[in-house]
C-alpha cells in the first residue's frame, strides 16, 4: 500500500490506537512504539473510528466501488474480520464518534444518536447546514456530552446531553464560524477554534463558562487538529503553518488586565505571551505556549500528545510522521526523536 491515498487520519480516544483509511483499505497502528497491528486491503474508507483498544471499527466508505457507500456506516469486527451491524443514511456521512454507550453519525443537516448495545436509534438532531461535519463526543460515558455547530454566521455550538437526550446549553465561542471542536478525556472541558484560526478558547462542561483564551498567532490560518492531554492538564492544537503549539492549561494563570501597557511589558518576557482583544473581552494574559513543535509539512495532518511518555507524534495525509520528544517541566520546543513514513511500517 506504499501508493495508498491517505482520506482519513484519527487517534482513538485515548491516543494508543492511529487508523488510517485510503482508497485501497484501512490500517490501525500502536501509537507507541509505532507499530502496524491490523491491515485490510479490500476497499475504499473515507472515515476510521476505533473504540479505544476494542476489536471495533467504524468504518464509511469513500464511495468508489458500491459495496462502500459513503451514505452507509458498518462497524466492522476487525479480529473476525466481519461486520457486526450496518445502518444507512439519507446523505453521505462527514463524521462517525463514539463512546461506550453513544455512536453519533453527522451528516450535512442532521445527527443521528444510538445505542452502542443495540444500534436502535436514541434520537435525530436537525442541525444547521454542517458542511464539514464537525462534532465532539465526550469519549467516557460517565459524562456524554455532544456539542455541534448551532450557527452558520458566528461560532456558537450546542452542548447536548447524550445520556438524557436533551440540551443542555449553547456557547457563543466565536464571532466566525468554527472550524474545530474538541472535548476533554474526562468530559468537563471543551476546545474550540474558528474559521480565523488566531485564537483557541476552553470552556467548562456542560454550564459553558468560559476559562481561557489562547493565542496562536497574529496571522489567520486553517486549524487541522485540537486535543487535550488525558489529564487535560495540556492543550495540542496544529494548523497549516506546520507548527504546532502546547499550552499549560494546568499551570495558567489568567487574569483580567484592563492595563495594556502593563501586558504588553509582560508579553515582552514570554514571546508567546498574549493579549487577545474582541467583542468577547478578552484582555487576558495567558502564561505562555509552554512547548512547540515545528513540522515541515505543508499538507494537512494530526498531532496528539503520547500518553505516559514525553512524545508527541505528528502524521500528514501522505503518511509522513514525525515524532518529538518534549519537556513536560520546562516546556521549550520538541525535538524530533523519529521520522519517517506509514507506509514502511510492517506487521510484524
Amino acid at each position: 500500500m506504499e501508493s495508498e491515498e491517505i482520506l482519513h487520519l484519527s487517534f482513538n480516544q485515548d491516543r494508543t490506537l492511529l487508523t488510517l483509511g485510503s482508497r485501497t483499505g484501512f490500517k490501525v497502528f500502536k501509537v507507541y512504539p509505532l507499530e502496524l497491528i491490523h491491515q485490510e486491503d479490500n476497499g475504499n474508507f473515507k472515515i476510521v473510528e476505533m473504540y479505544e483498544s476494542s476489536l471495533l471499527v467504524s468504518l464509511v466508505g469513500a464511495g468508489e466501488q458500491p459495496a462502500f457507500s459513503p451514505r452507509r456506516l458498518t462497524i466492522w469486527n476487525i479480529a473476525e474480520h466481519t461486520p457486526i451491524c450496518e445502518t444507512s443514511f439519507p446523505d453521505s456521512l462527514l463524521s462517525v464518534k463514539m463512546n461506550r454507550i453513544r455512536i453519533v453519525a453527522v451528516i450535512s443537516d442532521a445527527i443521528y444518536i444510538y445505542d452502542t448495545t443495540t444500534m436502535k436509534t436514541q434520537n435525530t438532531i436537525r442541525t444547521v447546514e454542517n458542511p464539514k461535519g464537525l462534532a465532539a463526543l465526550s469519549p467516557t460515558h460517565s459524562a456524554c456530552w455532544l456539542l455541534y455547530p448551532s450557527s452558520v454566521e458566528k461560532g456558537n455550538l450546542q452542548v447536548y446531553d447524550c445520556f438524557n437526550m436533551q440540551l443542555r446549553t449553547e456557547i457563543e465561542a466565536h464571532t466566525s464560524k468554527l472550524a474545530y471542536i474538541a472535548i476533554s478525556y474526562q468530559g468537563n472541558l471543551c476546545a474550540t477554534a474558528s474559521e480565523k484560526g488566531t485564537v483557541i478558547r476552553v470552556f467548562s462542561l456542560p454550564e459553558g463558562n468560559k476559562l481561557f483564551t489562547f493565542k496562536r498567532g497574529l496571522m489567520a490560518a486553517i486549524t487541522y487538529s485540537i486535543n487535550f492531554s488525558m489529564d487535560a492538564e495540556l492543550l495540542l492544537s496544529c494548523s497549516d503553518t506546520g507548527t504546532i503549539h502546547v499550552y499549560n492549561i494546568n499551570r495558567n494563570e489568567v487574569r483580567e488586565s484592563n492595563n495594556w501597557g502593563d501586558a504588553i511589558r509582560n508579553s515582552l518576557f514570554s514571546a508567546a505571551s498574549y493579549i487577545v482583544p474582541g467583542s468577547y473581552k478578552d484582555s487576558f494574559e495567558t502564561s505562555r505556549s509552554y512547548i512547540v513543535a515545528r513540522t515541515n509539512f505543508k499538507i494537512p495532518y494530526i498531532a496528539t500528545l503520547i500518553p505516559n511518555t514525553n512524545m508527541l507524534l505528528a502524521v500528514n495525509y501522505s503518511g509522513h510522521y514525525i515524532m518529538f520528544s518534549v519537556d513536560y517541566v520546562n516546556g521549550g520546543d520538541g525535538i524530533v526523536h523519529q521520522e519517517g513514513s506509514l507506509s514502511r511500517i510492517r506487521m510484524s
